[in-house]
Order: C-alpha cells, then sequence, then structure tokens
C-alpha cells in the first residue's frame, strides 16, 4: 500500500491553477484574435483585439512603454462588457513583438517617433479603414503614462476629418471616474 503524501501548498497551487483556468478573464483572454502586423523599420509587432458583431464602439488601449497586452486582460474584460471592440499591441522591444537588441530585458528604441509611427500603423490598419468607420459611432485611444504622448503625436498627425474622430485619448484615471 503506497502512501502518498500532500503538502499544504501543493493543494493551494493546484486549486490557485484551477481558479485561475475558470476565472471570466482568463477564459475571455483565451478568445482574443492576435497576429503581428510591421511596424517602423520592419520590425513585427504582436497585436491582439476582442470584438463583437453588436458594439458599435472601438477602443485601442496603448499600453505602458515596459508593459505587454498580457497585463491588461481585466481592462480589456472590463472595456468589452462595456461594449466597446478593443484593440491593443505590444510596443517594439516589449512582451510578443520583435526587439532591436537581444536582451529581452532591455527596452530600446532608435527614435520616440517610431512608437508615434508604429501606433500610428496600428491605427490605420485596424480602426480607419472604411468599413471600420461605418461600425463605429465613437472611437477612442486608452493610454497612460509615457503613451499619452504618443498618442498626441499620432493625433496632431491627422488631417482628414474623418481621421480626427480616432484621434480622442484618454488618460488612465479618467476613463473609471465615478459620475
Amino acid at each position: 500500500m503506497e502512501n502518498k503524501r500532500t503538502f499544504s501548498q501543493e493543494n493551494s497551487c493546484e486549486n490557485q491553477l484551477n481558479d485561475a483556468q475558470n476565472n471570466p478573464v482568463a477564459q475571455f483572454w483565451q478568445s482574443r484574435q492576435e497576429g503581428h502586423f510591421i511596424g517602423q523599420a520592419g520590425l513585427r509587432l504582436y497585436w491582439c483585439q476582442f470584438t463583437a458583431p453588436e458594439h458599435n464602439k472601438a477602443i485601442i488601449v496603448v499600453n505602458g512603454r515596459t508593459d505587454a497586452c498580457i497585463k491588461y486582460q481585466a481592462v480589456f474584460f472590463d472595456l468589452f462588457q462595456q461594449g466597446y471592440d478593443v484593440y491593443s499591441y505590444d510596443h517594439r522591444g516589449q512582451g510578443q513583438s520583435q526587439r532591436l537588441i537581444l536582451s529581452s530585458d532591455i527596452g530600446h528604441v532608435v527614435e520616440f517617433k517610431d512608437y508615434v509611427d508604429d501606433l500610428n500603423t496600428f491605427l490605420t490598419q485596424h480602426l480607419v479603414d472604411q468599413e471600420q468607420q461605418k461600425k463605429y459611432q465613437k472611437r477612442f485611444i486608452y493610454s497612460e503614462s509615457e503613451p499619452c504622448s504618443l498618442a498626441h503625436f499620432c493625433n496632431a498627425r491627422k488631417k482628414s476629418a474623418s481621421d480626427t474622430n480616432v484621434g480622442v485619448y484618454l488618460h488612465q484615471k479618467s476613463l473609471f471616474r465615478n459620475k
């Protein structure tokens, strides 16, 4: 007869893993569409999105420079539950995006405008085409920290009236303010 011993932390870890797998946010994250787009200087940048046919507003989440999309799962979930189609990407050198240097611990960019160009490319590919303009009555950029300046510079580049309604950006604290 074999006497199997279980340590208390083993049960706790197993329960936490099961809870995480049954968590609605984790299940939502598994439903994402994802891929890569080509950013400035030919770098492959990771993107993800969550969409529903009935949604008529969109938000692009421009994460912090040292963050990755995976960190924003709960934010994406909450925004989607509020009726937004959610789009996001990892900056060059972050998350699942290509790096300019070998170390994954160091973020590197040649010029700040490369970040702005990457954001502009992402917006153009995901939110500016004719079909998306018809679908979305409201389009926002949600950013915090340094990416607020990316949204500002990207907005300043917009020329046509149809582009300007993409250029609204929000700081994190203003998005969830109690009314």
